[in-house]
């Protein structure tokens, strides 16, 4: 059988953590009353703190930034002195077989009316899914005050810093006439001199943020709230009451990361959206997972819970210790999955190949985790009433363990189209975990194997 070894990961495990740790220093240092600042102001630091942490050590590691030009002559990363630093810490051998995706090596001269056309096209933008909040009368529920109150706190920057941005980037990229142009054009009534293809992957990409960011936004908001004010002894009184502040922990470290994600995808740090899924069936069994569809569809047609969950059946036995350490588990793979993704999260959409982390067993840890979590939580095989009732919310259970499934294969289809996720999924079925139990079967030392 062939070798495949597994491709580098476009993330690096560790800086991830790092970023993890910070966040949490945060909401440690609040919780007992060592932060004092603005809820806004709070709610922004809490995502900033792992994007700049992640972004301020990735010039350390290959894995994340993989061009020449930020290390030769470019002076869009001269001006930050990890620039400088790198090169003492990679060999030479790595720099040199590194590719330079989106930048050259030297700055061309400021092109105003290219650059024009860009802050144009993005403020446009950002002002038709303004248009579309207020148009749709889900926006209207109180559940996203939140969100607005914080994008009115944030605007002034988010267009002062955009100017700011679109001029630098602008003058090193080697493609100036990007997806941002092409929307420039678009807004201002230019559409023969549009790339249709590349329009629509811009406004996929733009609508994936739309849906998205409001949503885990509030519930970072509503996670973070809980962290802070939940009493210690309520939390260490019973083993479920900690299950159910650990799960809001896990929870609350996987929407901060995706607050990142969604926020800043930049070329800059080569976190940029690569593709959009543009299937209709992609897009429907995403956000089906989601609210308000999930309410529309999941809570009518597979609804499984009825009420007693792990905590009702397991209180008086020894077995919950086990159960809930099970849980745990189970929890800590979930997030790590989200761990391994850093800047990079995003639904529906290619932003590079991660293969670390739990990635490096499964090609779907996350998704497999959190449904087998379902079952340990709601254990809908035990029903209050009769054995029925057992069968029809387990067969339920089955029915959104599906949907997940397909979303997992219309995931696959989507990326299969860079041959790097190939290669990470030849090297899965060598050397994932599910291959080396099934080789072990047949040679119970392929364990001791690894590549």
């Amino acid at each position: 059988m062939q070798q495949i070894s597994r491709p580098i990961s476009a993330t690096h495990m560790g800086i991830n953590l790092v970023g993890v740790f910070s966040v949490l220093c945060v909401v440690v240092m609040a919780r007992w009353g060592y932060l004092s600042i603005s809820q806004p102001l709070f709610y922004t630091l809490l995502p900033l703190t792992f994007f700049f942490c992640v972004a301020a050590l990735d010039p350390f590691t290959t894995r994340a930034n993989r061009r020449k030009s930020i290390f030769r002559g470019n002076s869009l990363f001269r001006m930050t002195v990890l620039f400088r630093m790198k090169a003492r810490f990679i060999p030479k051998r790595q720099i040199d077989r590194a590719l330079s995706k989106h930048l050259t090596k030297r700055n061309r001269p400021i092109h105003t009316k290219r650059i024009l056309y860009k802050v144009y096209g993005l403020w446009m933008t950002l002002l038709s899914i303004l248009a579309c909040y207020a148009l749709f009368p889900e926006y209207e529920n109180d559940f996203y005050n939140i969100y607005f109150k914080q994008l009115s706190f944030l605007a002034p920057f988010i267009t002062s810093l955009s100017v700011l941005y679109i001029g630098l980037i602008d003058r090193s990229l080697k493609a100036p006439y990007d997806a941002l142009w092409h929307a420039g054009l678009f807004f201002s009534g230019h559409w023969s001199k549009i790339d249709v293809a590349i329009l629509k992957q811009y406004m996929l990409g733009w609508l994936v943020k739309a849906f998205f960011l409001p949503l885990m936004f509030v519930y970072m908001t509503q996670n973070v709230d809980i962290l802070l004010h939940t009493p210690t002894t309520d939390i260490i009184s019973s083993i479920p009451k900690f299950v159910h502040y650990f799960s809001n922990l896990i929870y609350f470290i996987d929407v901060v990361i995706i607050v990142v994600g969604y926020s800043l995808t930049l070329k800059y740090l080569d976190t940029d959206i690569r593709s959009t899924d543009s299937t209709l069936f992609g897009w429907l069994i995403t956000l089906v997972c989601y609210q308000p569809f999930w309410g529309l569809f999941g809570q009518q047609y597979l609804n499984y819970h009825d009420g007693y969950d792990w905590a009702y059946w397991l209180e008086e036995s020894p077995l919950i210790y086990l159960w809930a350490a099970i849980i745990i588990a189970l929890l800590l793979v979930y997030v790590s999955s989200a761990i391994a993704f850093g800047l990079r999260f995003s639904n529906l959409t290619h932003r590079g190949i991660i293969t670390g982390g739990p990635f490096r067993w499964f090609k779907h840890p996350a998704y497999l985790a959190k449904n087998l979590s379902w079952w340990f939580i709601s254990m809908p095989f035990l029903a209050h009433s009769d054995v029925s009732t057992a069968i029809k919310h387990s067969l339920l259970l089955c029915g959104v363990n599906l949907i997940y499934f397909y979303r997992a294969k219309t995931e696959e289809n989507h990326l299969s189209a860079d041959p790097v996720y190939r290669q990470y999924c030849a090297y899965i079925d060598q050397y994932g975990l599910i291959a080396k139990i099934r080789s072990a079967l047949i040679d119970p030392k392929i364990f001791c194997r690894t590549r």
